[in-house]
């Protein structure tokens, strides 16, 4: 970059005047990277675990004596705290979310066709698609945050794949719950779609390997999280 500067003015020298160039358009995105978006939602559902993940931590920092005493002297001490931790899981997350999207497409564009893509895209952008999409997405953060309270309460560090099974069992469950009866015909097409069996198990496939990549990189993360915690402590207590 510092040689193409440095060369740029003797280029822009003897070049011969031309027509300016025409403006790069962004590149419409794949099939399978649009399917991702209108179902996984990954910033949704990474915002979401990052949430988790900073509640989950900051609840075991409150239930510890010594820094529930600290807070008390220096009021503000979690609020700090809580900002600083999740400064560093944003970088996780942004770190996850490219290999969420890249594991998603890559699977979705090997295992359908474009018809099958072009049929999912069809339905998911349709009012039915879109209600279920919402009713599934509404249902699994309840349904997540009881898996969650569930493991904290058993003092587990992590949700599993079996936890996760369940939550997308359970989300979907209570979305067919909630299907209006004008949307029972879209419906009952898209369940006799090939498309519709290959997705469910390209979901359950992935959706245990995307927890375990959250879980290897909240756990790698622990040493920046945890210093990060203790500097913003020290720097609310006014210690060095």
């Amino acid at each position: 970059m510092v040689i193409a500067a440095a060369i740029a003015p003797s280029a822009m020298a003897v070049a011969q005047p031309a027509s300016p160039a025409p403006l790069a358009t962004a590149a419409t995105p794949s099939a399978a990277a649009q399917l991702v978006e209108i179902m996984i939602e990954p910033e949704k559902t990474l915002a979401a675990t990052r949430k988790q993940s900073l509640d989950q931590l900051m609840s075991m920092l409150r239930s510890d004596p010594n820094a529930v005493s600290l807070d008390k002297q220096r009021p503000g001490l979690f609020d700090a705290v809580a900002k600083a931790v999740d400064a560093e899981l944003q970088t996780v997350m942004a770190g996850l979310l490219v290999k969420m999207r890249d594991r998603y497409v890559g699977a979705i564009e090997s295992r359908l066709t474009a018809k099958e893509m072009d049929d999912l895209l069809s339905f998911y952008r349709s009012p039915t698609g879109q209600r279920l999409i919402e009713q599934t997405r509404q249902a699994g953060m309840a349904k997540g945050g009881e898996a969650v309270a569930q493991a904290m309460a058993e003092k587990r560090t992590r949700i599993d794949a079996s936890d996760v099974s369940a939550v997308n069992n359970a989300a979907l469950a209570a979305a067919m719950q909630a299907v209006r009866p004008e949307d029972v015909p879209l419906l009952a097409a898209m369940a006799r779609n090939s498309a519709t069996p290959k997705i469910a198990a390209l979901q359950n496939e992935l959706g245990p390997v995307i927890m375990a990549d959250t879980n290897k990189a909240i756990e790698a993360s622990l040493p920046r999280l945890m210093e990060r915690l203790q500097a913003a402590t020290r720097q609310h207590l006014g210690v060095k």
